[in-house]
This record gives C-alpha cells, structure tokens and sequence, in this order.
C-alpha cells in the first residue's frame, strides 16, 4: 500500500462512518481497502468494518465484487462462517461492510510445521462443516487458504474456526446466480491453493473448494504445500499435471488416503461434498483417538500417492502450455501467495494471465521476446541413480509466453497490504 493510502486510512480513526460506526483502530490495510475496528454508537457493541479506498471505488468491476462478498456472506448463518451485518454507501460514495468482529489468528500464523493428527482433524472438521453449510446456500468460496480461516479460543481452551472473506465467492443458486463477475474463461483465485478446473478457467463448483480444503489438510498434517514454487504459473502447471508428494509417515495410512482423494485432479473422482467427506472424517477420528489411546500409535505410509487416489492426472483436453513435457525439475524456494487470474483461451491455446495488483488488473497477452531468464529459474537437478525418478514436471508455456508473464510479474509485484 501506497504512503497516501495509510494516511487516508489513519484519518479515518475518530470519525463516524454512516452516523452510527464510530471507527476506533485500524485492524489491517491492504491495496483494496482497509479493515477498522469500529463501535455501534446505538447497539454499544464492537465490529468489524471493510472499507474501499475511493480510488478502488470508482472502479465498478471492484465495486460489483465488494457487493458480490457482501451478499455471498449475508446468506451464511454458520458458526465455521464469518457473518456480515451491513452493507452499504455513505453519502460521499465510500462502500464499506459490517462484519463480526473476530479475536485470534489466520490459520496460516498457526501452523509451524505438521499439526498433531487429531488437532488437525477437529480444525478440518469445522471447515468441513462451514463449507457443508455455504454449499448448501448456493456458495462456492473459491478462494479457500489459510489467510481466510481465523481460528479464535474460547475461555474453555476450544479452538473455533471460521471461514471468511468471500470476495471472489460464487452463486451457484438463488438470486444472483450465474453473473458473470469476469469474461467467459476467467477465474480468480490463488494458485498455491487453486483446484486444477480453477486453474483452467473451467465451470467450478463445490468440489474445488474441497480441493482446496484437501491443501489445507495436507498443510496441516506435513507442514508443508504439496506445490510450491516462486512462479505462480509453475504452481499453476503443477496443480493441473502433477502428482503431491507422500506425506509425512507419521500421517496414518487410511487418513493420507482421504488427503489424496481430495486432492484427485479428476473433480468426479473427489469426495460428492463437503457432507460426505465430514462424516467419514468425524467416524474416524473416533477411531484414532481409540487408537492412541490404546497407545498403538499410527500407522507408516506404505503406498504410494498413485495407489491412494483414483486419475491423479488431469486427462481432458489441457491447453498446449499446460500439457505435461519432461524437463528438468524446477527448483523450488519459498512460495509467495501470488493472486491471479487465469483465462483458458478455448482451452486449446496458451494461457493469458491476468494479474492483480493492488486491485489493478494487469493482462499479458503472448507477445514478447523468448528471454532465457524468462524461463521460470529453472535448474537442472542431478538425480540420485539410486532413487525412483520423480514424476515428470511440467514445462508449460512457450519461451514467448513465458517471456511476456515473466516482464508482467517483475514489473508488477502484488501488492500483499
């Protein structure tokens, strides 16, 4: 965020938003807006308040998203679903939602490498249950990552988690269902979290949130993403083209296979809903806890990933850059939570990326030089003759693609608040 726009969000401290919110401390910024906590003068109690800086504002694509999360939202009554009060527009045209204020941390500032087995399951367990819930209003979240699940304690020690921020959330049904937000073929989300129809910019439903929750599972059990890279669009080839790694062996074998399945690349060979996977997952962590109570321990993997889950590849008629070809491995370092949107072009032709930055979008079409630094970084990684060798990597767009997408991303880093 830009110095102007702290200040201008600073300068809202101490004043009164629509007559009756006095905004008492700013709670976070980022490039679309700012998020206050703020007072009922009326009802005396405390809220959370999401306002757009007025330059976004005037942007009517970004306004029709804002209203579009606020709507997404208002239909929720869940315990695992952040819940909006307000929505509306001040008489100078600021927007701003009105959201239950939240005490605790994102469950990204939770996870420090892998989570007990059954700690992770009682958190899985009421995304599971909040998604179950949004599904059957008609919502599909879409953007479903650590950064939007807030987990708070109770005065009995009891983790609650709560599923939030449904700015790029989907009407499957009721009133507003099917507007189109973007073009035909354009989605929005985070790669490193993105179901592979998500990344293809094909028809999503609740089967790609529960790819994504299956990401969070793997997360909390390993510590780890099973897709990493700088590049978002080698995250993007990977979570179309390529298998997870194993998980830990301290993972039991049966709950490793529920990871996997969520995580098949085919959306028919997932779980049917959200329902489906929260009953098999409560039945057992019955049994596990049975289990280490009886002090047996869990058990080793012994599988592997292609034995767990049913079409680990995703066989449809891909996009040429997205097809699988052998290359070297990429190298992969620190992942950076890139948010992108993806358009599919007929699905027969390159990728056009379109990026957001800081609520701008910025689209790279294929023009550009081949360039050797455009090539994703990638290095060759000598292979241990005594191993099995690694599933063939993706080596995705063209030189030209890669090049352009490449210079867009260098020149544009996303603005992460």
């Amino acid at each position: 965020m830009q110095a102007t726009d702290t200040g201008r969000a600073k300068a809202m401290i101490g004043t009164t938003l629509a007559g009756r919110y006095r905004i008492d401390a700013l709670l976070g910024e980022g490039g679309m807006g700012a998020v206050y906590r703020g007072h009922h003068l009326h009802l005396k109690r405390d809220f959370a308040i999401k306002v757009l800086h007025p330059d976004i504002t005037r942007d009517p694509d970004v306004g029709r998203r804002f209203e579009r999360e606020a709507q997404s939202a208002a239909r929720l009554d869940h315990v695992n679903c952040i819940q909006v009060t307000e929505f509306g527009t001040t008489d100078d045209g600021t927007r701003y939602m009105v959201m239950q204020l939240l005490e605790g941390l994102e469950l990204h500032d939770l996870i420090r490498g892998p989570m007990e087995p059954l700690r992770a399951l009682d958190l899985f367990l009421q995304i599971l249950a909040g998604l179950e819930h949004a599904h059957g209003r008609g919502v599909v979240h879409r953007d479903l990552k650590p950064q939007n699940v807030f987990v708070s304690r109770e005065s009995d020690g009891k983790e609650i988690l709560k599923i939030v921020d449904f700015g790029i959330a989907k009407l499957v049904s009721g009133e507003g269902a099917g507007e189109a937000m973007t073009r035909a073929g354009m989605v929005f989300g985070t790669p490193l979290y993105m179901s592979p129809e998500q990344c293809l910019g094909v028809q999503v439903d609740a089967r790609s949130d529960l790819y994504s929750a299956g990401i969070l599972l793997y997360l909390m059990l390993s510590g780890k993403l099973p897709f990493v890279s700088d590049d978002p669009v080698a995250v993007i080839r990977m979570q179309v083209s390529q298998d997870p790694p194993p998980l830990p062996e301290s993972v039991p074998e049966d709950l490793a296979a529920i990871v996997f399945r969520l995580l098949a690349k085919q959306r028919d060979a997932r779980f049917p809903d959200a329902k489906t996977v929260r009953k098999l997952l409560q039945s057992y962590r019955k049994g596990l806890a049975s289990r280490l109570a009886r002090g047996e321990g869990d058990r080793p993997i012994t599988r592997r990933m292609s034995a767990l889950a049913p079409t680990p590849a995703f066989h449809t008629d891909l996009p040429d850059a997205l097809k699988p070809r052998e290359t070297s491995r990429f190298e992969l370092g620190r992942a950076t939570p890139w948010l992108v949107g993806v358009a599919i072009v007929g699905l027969v032709s390159a990728a056009v990326i379109v990026v957001l930055f800081g609520g701008q979008a910025v689209e790279v079409d294929e023009t550009g030089e081949a360039s050797a630094a455009a090539a994703s970084g990638a290095s060759a990684e000598a292979s241990d003759g005594g191993e099995e060798p690694a599933p063939p990597e993706v080596a995705g767009p063209t030189d030209d693609e890669l090049a352009a997408i490449d210079a867009a991303f260098r020149e544009n880093r996303y603005d992460e608040g």
